[in-house]
């Protein structure tokens, strides 16, 4: 025979075991829940291709990359987001079979760096090095390296303008 006070211990043990359960669950369950969700709105992003956006801004590599030295909150601001066509010499190539960068630096190191979207990897596959190009991108920001003492600016969805 059960007391009254042996029930209500074995239901707060009952209590107590649910909750620590639930504690241990719920936030495992919402942040896969979460993490799920973002990572589907991220891959069925859609972005207009870069040949049918108009730029907006036109400048020289060396111009840029000097913005962004010298006042680097102001060029981001200015810059991030936006479309920039950018005239100059190539200095550096990665090709590879489906995708490509090329990077136009000035003489302290810094430089502005371009990620091909993959139909233009042969474009860029045909240029060489200290070729005069003109790239259409979507500016992703710069990154100031203090080991180096560099500032890099990104591009991404680029395409060759020539």
């Amino acid at each position: 025979m059960l007391y009254c006070w042996q029930v209500q211990a074995c239901l707060r043990r009952q209590k107590k075991w649910v909750l620590k359960f639930l504690f241990l669950i719920v936030p495992v369950a919402v942040s896969y829940l979460a993490f799920s969700q973002i990572k589907k709105s991220q891959v069925s992003e859609k972005t207009a291709a870069t040949n049918t956006l108009k730029a907006d801004f036109t400048v020289e590599a060396f111009q840029l990359i000097h913005e962004f030295v010298t006042a680097d909150t102001a060029a981001n601001a200015k810059y991030r987001n936006k479309v920039v066509l950018v005239n100059g010499l190539i200095s550096e190539m990665n090709a590879s079979d489906s995708t490509a960068t090329l990077s136009m630096a000035d003489s302290t190191g810094s430089y502005a760096i371009f990620d091909f979207e993959k139909e233009q990897a042969a474009k860029v596959k045909a240029l060489k090095v200290g070729d005069k190009v003109t790239v259409k991108g979507l500016c992703s920001g710069s990154i100031y390296s203090d080991i180096l003492g560099t500032q890099t600016i990104s591009f991404k969805q680029s395409i060759i303008n020539n």
